[in-house]
């Protein structure tokens, strides 16, 4: 006899889960209302290409930490 499995639903990119965030009122919901405001946003991409992002913006450093928690919080997600 076989025993069912459900599925486990796929994990979506750190960059997509990000986007999603931006309803929350913490400085995850505000790096997340500035990743939609930015037509450069790299929606497909991992923390680092985030990262990579607010380098080049020269993001202030609490959005930097934002996005380590964002990156915690994905990894338990």
């Amino acid at each position: 006899m076989k025993h069912f499995v459900p599925e486990a639903a796929d994990k979506p990119n750190f960059a997509t889960w990000l986007l999603g965030q931006s309803k929350r009122e913490d400085a995850i919901g505000d790096l997340a209302r500035a990743a939609h405001r930015d037509p450069r946003y790299p929606i497909h991409g991992a923390m680092e290409d985030v990262a990579a992002r607010l380098n080049k913006l020269e993001a202030d450093p609490d959005m930097h930490v934002a996005l380590e928690d964002a990156e915690l919080e994905w990894l338990a997600y």
